[in-house]
């Protein structure tokens, strides 16, 4: 779930299958579906 995402440490790399990887801190930062979670 995106709890659980959000639990997770920044720096944890996302291989999300389209575009490039990322971590979870940058999603927290400027994913619109998990800034709305805050």
């Amino acid at each position: 779930s995106l709890h659980f995402l959000m639990s997770l440490p920044d720096d944890t790399m996302v291989f999300p299958g389209h575009g490039p990887c990322t971590t979870i801190g940058r999603e927290k930062r400027t994913n619109p579906f998990l800034l709305e979670l805050n």
